[in-house]
């Protein structure tokens, strides 16, 4: 799909990133091409879809909703159809967004995630989708990049209006960066003002709150969340390894359930197999979870549990694997 862009500008002059966004809004952004869905889906399991994360910017705290997705897929199999475009940043040239490299001449989807799963969901192939050049339109600046995809999030499109943990995660993007740049993190008053006005849901408060809530070392990644055929899928993978044979897999569960009934229910099912060595595969079901993972304290905390239960009913392993968040 990258080696068919080609370059178009919508005018000679530079426009601003509201500009943009209101052209696109509007349908009137001129730049438009054909491109292959699966340039920016995987199939993770026969006819389920999900994100391309190498190639999808993920302005949202999760990266898509799947009920939604299949909410939509129903009504659109019922009749009722949603037309939307795409869009996608173009990189003329090599670009480091967000610390990720991103060769001449390839591309990072920005908005519209939601409506391009559903129409894989239902066999199409190709949509109509919104070029930005990120060296003509947007003037190489990467944090034009974070606001964009933001801003396009329009409700009477895809019922999935911006949430505050959005605003949140971009001021913290910003705030990296200026470190990066060996600036002080906290953004400057032009960059205040600018928050302020392209965000009619955000006062000073929020903004206090978020700036102070910033931590430096690590970007925060948006929450992942897991469908049900990635979770299968995760499961084959880890069977398929040869350094768990003769473990008895659990199906991943959410990083709660080490020391719950499904924990018990996992030592039943190795007495019944007759096996001494349980894997337990966890992954984070919100926020408040991934939370608790990046403080450092929870793995610890399982792997000790684990442990002395491994101990105390004489197993030969009970291992733990902390799925990405």
């Amino acid at each position: 799909m990258s080696a068919q862009l080609k370059i178009i500008n919508n005018d000679e002059r530079i426009l601003t990133y509201n500009q943009i966004v209101d052209l696109i809004k509007n349908n009137a952004w001129e730049s438009v091409q054909k491109i292959n869905l699966d340039d920016f889906v995987h199939e993770v399991t026969p006819g389920n879809f999900i994100p391309k994360k190498s190639v999808h910017f993920q302005s949202r705290p999760e990266d898509h909703n799947p009920s939604f997705v299949q909410k939509k897929v129903i009504e659109s199999k019922n009749g009722k159809t949603h037309q939307d475009k795409s869009t996608i940043v173009y990189f003329p040239e090599e670009t480091i967004i967000h610390g990720k490299v991103f060769p001449s001449n390839s591309f990072l989807f920005i908005n519209g995630i939601h409506g391009a799963l559903i129409d894989r969901h239902l066999g199409i192939l190709q949509k109509d989708a919104n070029i930005i050049n990120f060296q003509t339109d947007l003037n190489s600046e990467e944090w034009k990049v974070n606001r964009i995809a933001n801003l396009l999030n329009v409700p009477e499109v895809e019922e999935q209006p911006l949430e505050d943990s959005a605003i949140c995660t971009e001021i913290h993007n910003t705030m990296e960066r200026r470190a990066e740049q060996g600036l002080d993190p906290t953004p400057s008053d032009e960059e205040r003002e600018r928050f302020m006005k392209d965000y009619p849901q955000l006062n000073k408060a929020k903004w206090s709150n978020y700036v102070s809530s910033h931590k430096l070392g690590g970007r925060r990644d948006p929450a992942i969340i897991y469908t049900d055929q990635e979770l299968k899928a995760f499961k084959t993978q880890l069977e398929n390894m040869s350094q768990y044979e003769g473990y008895h897999i659990c199906t991943p569960s959410t990083v709660s359930s080490y020391d719950s009934a499904i924990l018990g229910r996992a030592l039943l099912d190795c007495c019944e197999k007759e096996t001494k060595k349980l894997l337990m595969p966890l992954y984070s079901a919100n926020a408040t979870q991934t939370k608790s993972l990046r403080s450092g304290k929870l793995v610890p905390k399982i792997k000790r549990r684990l442990n002395d239960l491994k101990e105390f009913l004489n197993m030969d392993d009970i291992a733990v694997i902390i799925m990405k968040y």
